[in-house]
């Protein structure tokens, strides 16, 4: 079965907001999902923050070992 999108009926609150209209992705007979579009772009800014924080505390981890390895080097 190919990927089936269903468009909520439903019309947005606000005239152009479309991010809002709930969209149902089914790939199988019993297999179904159902989201909208802000929701989407919600997830991809919290991915984008915990891309941020790991490559800050990658850095300061990165510090750590560098001064680390000056005093076992002395």
């Amino acid at each position: 079965m190919a990927d089936k999108y269903t468009v909520d009926s439903t019309p947005p609150a606000k005239e152009g907001d479309n991010k809002q209209v709930p969209i149902t992705r089914e790939w199988s007979e019993t297999k179904s999902e159902c989201f909208c579009i802000a929701d989407l772009e919600r997830q991809m800014d919290d991915c984008d923050n915990q891309i941020k924080y790991a490559t800050d505390r990658k850095v300061e981890l990165q510090a750590k070992i560098d001064e680390a390895e000056k005093v076992l080097a002395e």
